[in-house]
């Protein structure tokens, strides 16, 4: 089952993307975050694994705008394809991979700062080879921090997400599937 949830408004997102990028303290270091991700459903619910997301640099406002374009342009396919080639930092939970961050911007909030992160997905053979191809169409994995000003706090990750435009102009991230997986206990490394 499909759960559509409209997450931004165009106008929304644009505020949120180009509000200047927190400064880092000190540049070109990255900042890392470490945190509990808690699967809360499926066969897998209850389970958890530590997470540790490095952010190298943030996403400018002017690369922001290239990738709106491309998206209205070529639509998630062509979004996919520029996104693959930009490595921003990574993800990597306890014992696995470490996976490309593709896209990072953050913002401040009353009492703190938002982080909106996207990834490709990289798509499980399982996929490929059932008859059912929609779940191709989510091709990304968006993740949201948000942190109080001591960097604590919390997020979730919407494994397999479609970004696109809808026909009123709002961009849309529909989430395939359930439950977004929570991140609990999160903490900015000093």
């Amino acid at each position: 089952m499909r759960m559509r949830t409209l997450v931004f408004s165009l106008c929304l997102f644009f505020a949120l993307c180009f509000l200047n990028v927190e400064a880092q303290t000190e540049k070109n270091k990255p900042e890392v975050f470490t945190g509990n991700a808690l699967i809360t459903t499926s066969a897998a619910a209850g389970s958890s694994t530590r997470l540790t997301i490095t952010i190298e640099e943030y996403t400018t406002g002017e690369d922001t705008m290239k990738f709106v374009d491309i998206l209205k342009a070529e639509g998630p396919d062509g979004l996919r394809k520029v996104l693959e080639k930009v490595e921003k930092g990574w993800i990597a939970p306890t014992g696995k991979v470490r996976d490309s961050i593709n896209f990072a911007r953050s913002h401040t909030v009353e009492g703190g700062r938002i982080i909106n992160i996207v990834k490709t997905r990289h798509l499980r053979f399982i996929e490929f080879a059932r008859s059912a191809p929609q779940s191709r169409d989510y091709e990304f994995t968006f993740i949201q921090i948000k942190l109080d000003k001591e960097g604590k706090g919390e997020g979730y990750i919407y494994a397999g997400t479609k970004i696109e435009f809808d026909s009123n102009g709002k961009l849309v991230l529909e989430q395939r599937g359930t439950a977004p997986i929570l991140i609990r206990g999160v903490k900015q490394k000093k």
